[in-house]
């Protein structure tokens, strides 16, 4: 156990992250095999694909008490499927990313105005809860919901921290039809990336750039075990994180703390027990 001591109003740390309540490693340490991903194509048609025949073993399991899956959100659009032979119908989906226009039901692939952004969208859907299900290979113990996003700049620097499921979040929010930290236009590449980081158990090199884990997170724990403060400049009230929920029915936000406004707290010591 390592304790620090500071004066809160001494603090002058610029856009500093300090985890606590956990160590968290470099993902430059993935190794094949830790967990498995798989992109919306491996998810979709053929039937015959991993990911597909996946779904089709399991998909009543996972989602039969939510009477199915549903991408986007309750205050736009969404998308459902109530069954894993609809979902293969549907995916691999293609076209231009873009936002729903309308609530749709099982519809069938390049027929909704989200093209690829919707299949993909979809894809780390099922990654995260199939994954909290216990239903992807790893040999890590760890879910995929629960790594955390690093290294990203640009548009992209405010995804840094944010776990999967809180991404998921953003995007489900973006697909349908609202605003969130980033843009559609901003993502590029980073959602198919990211579906396809541990690629039927192989280490891509966006898992080894861009996720993370934390060490004494407790891999089966259905609650999350990280919390994070901001530390701001002073005077400031910038970097405010919030707690995002992704919709599914597997789905557990992060807790966040808020930052810390440094010049308006009291210059009274105190004593953090870092584990």
């Amino acid at each position: 156990m390592k304790t620090w001591t500071t004066q809160l109003g001494a603090f002058a740390l610029s856009a500093a992250t300090i985890f606590l309540d956990s160590e968290c490693a470099s993902a430059t340490t993935w190794q094949n095999g830790d967990l498995t991903t798989y992109s919306q194509g491996i998810w979709g048609n053929p039937a015959t694909n991993a990911g597909a025949m996946l779904l089709l073993a399991n998909f009543d399991t996972v989602y039969q008490a939510a009477g199915g899956v549903v991408a986007g959100s309750s205050s736009g659009h969404t998308m459902t499927f109530t069954d894993a032979t609809s979902v293969i119908a549907y995916m691999p989906s293609v076209g231009s990313y873009a936002a729903l226009n309308s609530s749709v039901l099982n519809p069938d692939s390049g027929t909704t105005s989200s093209g690829a952004f919707g299949g993909d969208v979809m894809a780390l859907t099922f990654n995260v809860d199939f994954s909290d299900a216990g239903l992807l290979p790893g040999t890590s113990g760890l879910q995929f919901g629960d790594l955390i996003l690093a290294n990203f700049t640009g548009a992209l620097a405010p995804l840094d921290g944010l776990t999967v499921r809180q991404f998921l979040g953003d995007m489900n929010t973006l697909l349908s039809g609202g605003s969130s930290i980033v843009t559609i236009a901003d993502l590029g590449t980073t959602l198919s990336d990211l579906n396809a980081s541990f690629f039927e158990g192989s280490v891509l090199p966006f898992a080894q750039t861009s996720t993370m884990h934390c060490a004494t997170q407790a891999p089966s724990s259905r609650a999350s075990t990280l919390r994070a403060v901001k530390v701001a400049p002073l005077g400031s009230t910038a970097g405010m994180w919030r707690a995002r929920s992704t919709g599914s029915p597997q789905a557990r936000p992060c807790r966040r703390w808020p930052s810390i406004d440094t010049a308006k707290r009291p210059k009274t010591s105190r004593r953090t027990a870092i584990s």
